[in-house]
C-alpha cells in the first residue's frame, strides 16, 4: 500500500501507479497540478522513470483535429517507479538503483535534453 503523496511529483508518480494512464486534464481537476510535462520530465531526468507518451487524436469544439498526451508506466517499471515513491517519501534511505536500462544522454550541454534508454 502506497502512503498518500506529499508533493506534485509524488502525486504525479502516485497517479501513474494507481491508475494505469493519466492526462493533463485529469491531473488538473484531481490534484490541482497545473504543469505536468514538468514533473513527468524530472521523473524521467532524475529518477530515470520509462514514463511512455501516447498521442490522442479528437476534435475539439469546432470540429478540428486536435492531440493530447497520455501517459503511462509499463508494468516491467512498475517495480523501479514504486521504489522510487518510496525513496521521494523517506521510506528508503538510499536512491534505487535501475537495474538493466541505464539512460544515455543523448544531448551536450545548452541542447535540449532527450533521454534515450539502451
Amino acid at each position: 500500500m502506497m502512503h498518500n503523496p506529499e508533493t506534485q511529483m509524488q502525486e504525479v508518480l502516485y497517479e501513474l501507479l494507481s491508475n494505469k494512464k493519466i492526462t493533463v486534464r485529469q491531473m488538473m481537476a484531481d490534484t490541482g497540478i497545473l504543469n505536468l510535462s514538468a514533473r513527468i520530465s524530472n521523473l524521467r531526468l532524475i529518477y530515470h522513470i520509462d514514463i511512455e507518451t501516447t498521442e490522442i487524436e479528437t476534435k475539439n469544439k469546432f470540429d478540428r483535429k486536435i492531440f493530447y498526451g497520455e501517459w503511462t508506466i509499463d508494468d516491467d517499471e512498475k517495480e523501479y517507479a514504486e521504489s522510487v515513491y518510496e525513496f521521494l517519501q523517506g521510506r528508503l534511505k538510499e536512491m534505487p538503483i535501475k537495474i538493466g536500462r541505464q539512460p544515455e544522454p543523448s544531448f551536450r550541454p545548452g541542447e535540449q535534453t532527450d533521454i534515450k534508454f539502451n
